[in-house]
């Protein structure tokens, strides 16, 4: 669902290329871009558009100002001054895989793409907003690794989340030694299909022997209150974008499916806000539970 790229500054060179690129490198298109050389990316874009004229070197900047908060990401990797920028990517794709790198000219390896190549015909750069999944604990990993990988905070909403439940809570357990590595903030809302006591107890008993160690969750129980938003369908937000699920973030039969969409930008900022303010929104069912995961990791 969710793919990052690694883009050469001199792919961004000229405003025709960069508009394109820039308009499809977002979120809601399932693409994030790499800030490679961390903190300097965007400066080595500007030194490239040297030749440009003033207004569209301003266009360009609107346009990474934009992406700032939402599309573009950094990796904890070195980066090299005495290597190119070529070798550099290099070293990080070898580290953590992107689905491609963006360069400016003839590429050399497989998952190289020249920018003049790019359209949405290329398999390294198709991408889906939505698609059918199996029910299983993978398949949920696999749509939501590469969005957690890159979030800071990450919020889990399923409002018949029961914890005594294995098959809800094994998709939880999963999605949480993903969080665990990229050390985001982890919380699950859930609704009033239990009491508030009864959660409190299913979660004190079920969930710190089945979450990894070390990784704290924090629990908000809501419900619907006059004048206030819905209490939503399953969802996984995060600071950088979202996914909706048709039925539920749980296991089910062999053979039954679900369906998964990445939310567009202005859902995603709807169900985040309503989600990150939950008091101005929702009623709220008693004080937020925190657990934290004593199970050893393999």
């Amino acid at each position: 669902m969710f793919f990052e790229y690694a883009v050469e500054p001199e792919a961004l060179s000229t405003w025709q290329r960069a508009r394109y690129l820039l308009d499809a490198l977002r979120p809601e298109k399932g693409r994030f871009i790499c800030d490679l050389p961390k903190g300097k990316w965007k400066r080595l874009i500007y030194q490239s558009l040297i030749n440009c004229p003033e207004i569209e070197k301003a266009r360009v900047a609107e346009k990474l100002k934009q992406l700032q908060t939402s599309a573009l990401v950094r990796r904890t990797d070195s980066y090299d001054d005495q290597k190119s920028w070529i070798e550099n990517a290099e070293s990080s794709h070898r580290q953590t895989p992107f689905k491609a790198i963006i360069v400016a000219t003839a590429g050399k390896l497989s998952h190289h793409i020249n920018s003049d190549d790019v359209d949405e015909s290329h398999p390294l750069w198709t991408t889906s907003s939505g698609a059918p999944i199996s029910k299983t604990v993978d398949a949920f990993v696999n749509c939501a690794t590469c969005l957690i990988r890159v979030s800071q905070r990450v919020i889990l909403i399923d409002p018949h989340f029961r914890p005594g439940d294995r098959e809800k809570r094994s998709v939880l357990e999963a999605l949480s030694k993903k969080v665990l590595s990229s050390s985001a903030k982890l919380e699950l809302v859930v609704g009033d299909d239990l009491s508030y006591d009864e959660l409190k107890r299913q979660v004190t008993k079920d969930l710190p022997k089945h979450l990894p160690s070390g990784i704290e969750v924090t629990i908000h129980q809501i419900a619907e209150k006059a004048g206030g938003a819905r209490v939503h369908n399953r969802y996984i937000l995060t600071n950088r974008s979202g996914l909706q699920f048709g039925d539920g973030l749980e296991e089910g039969p062999p053979g039954h499916g679900d369906r998964v969409s990445i939310l567009d930008a202005t859902s995603h900022q709807q169900y985040w806000t309503e989600h990150t303010t939950l008091e101005a929104n929702f009623a709220i069912l008693g004080p937020a539970l925190t657990v934290v995961g004593k199970k050893a990791i393999k």
